[in-house]
């Protein structure tokens, strides 16, 4: 049985840059998903080279029919060079198992991580 944690990540089969997280957040769209997303980074300047990183994407999922909504975050394992990420983490509360957390809530974690399974399977 799954515990806690890998029942609320999604690993994608390789890294995806941020470009297509991006990608990939517009095509759920298209499946009923709304995304309200911030990214954080850093950028490098200096002897005529520039280069933007985006080291973090986290915020909010959900969608109205069936009504679900969650906290996700896109991450990077260790080693993975930026601006790459391994997979997504939905947030939850410390203390709680899966039966925990709202029915509707546990029915968009598990869409989700189906349909981005299903999204990447055609790259």
């Amino acid at each position: 049985m799954e515990n806690l944690i890998e029942r609320v990540t999604i690993k994608f089969p390789r890294v995806l840059e941020t470009n297509e997280v991006k990608e990939m957040l517009n095509k759920l769209h298209e499946k009923g998903y709304s995304f309200r997303m911030t990214q954080s980074g850093f950028f490098n300047s200096g002897s005529g080279d520039s280069e933007d990183y985006i080291s973090k994407i986290v915020g909010q999922i959900y969608r109205q029919e069936p009504f679900g909504r969650s906290n996700i975050e896109f991450y990077s394992e260790i080693g993975d060079e930026y601006p790459n990420f391994s997979g997504a983490r939905f947030f939850t509360t410390p203390g709680y198992d899966w039966e925990d957390i709202s029915e509707q809530e546990r029915s968009l974690i598990e869409d989700l991580k189906k349909d981005v399974t299903d999204y990447l399977a055609k790259l």
